[in-house]
């Protein structure tokens, strides 16, 4: 395995996620790429017919903060500067990362889930679930509070 990418949302499950990424990264001497989307808000807005103009200054300084807290989380993992590659995307997460994943030619995605359970998979959908089904990559999925 050449290449891993890891998918953090700084929730909860994230550390989780950076653990088994600093993992699998060292034992199999693997880059990672950690990525971050920031979602495109103002697409969600102009469907609903409203106009906000200042979407785009929350989304610019959306942005800069993930660039900012995925750099710091860089720097706690054991890799090395050269052994991480952090990037933050803009707009659908699911088309975001799974584009990513083969514009990079990873081997792996592994990212957090959240466990709503059923209910909520079938109400609301799963991310997690539509980026597994749809990721020419096999998909780590790391369970939000396990430990």
């Amino acid at each position: 395995m050449k290449t891993i990418v890891a998918a953090i949302d700084f929730s909860d499950a994230s550390g989780l996620v950076l653990r088994q990424a600093e993992e699998l990264v060292g034992a199999l001497e693997a880059r990672l790429i950690l990525v971050h989307v920031v979602q495109d808000f103002a697409n969600f807005y102009d469907i609903y017919g409203y106009s906000i103009p200042e979407v785009q200054g929350y989304e610019e300084e959306a942005r800069r903060r993930a660039e900012a807290s995925l750099g710091e989380k860089a720097k706690t993992l054991a890799l090395g500067e050269e052994g991480v590659e952090c990037r933050v995307l803009e707009g659908n997460v699911v088309k975001e990362l799974v584009g990513l994943v083969e514009e990079e030619g990873g081997e792996m995605l592994i990212l957090g889930t959240h466990g709503h359970g059923v209910i909520g998979r079938v109400l609301l959908g799963s991310t997690a679930e539509r980026i597994a089904r749809q990721c020419p990559a096999p998909v780590l999925l790391v369970p939000a509070g396990r430990g």
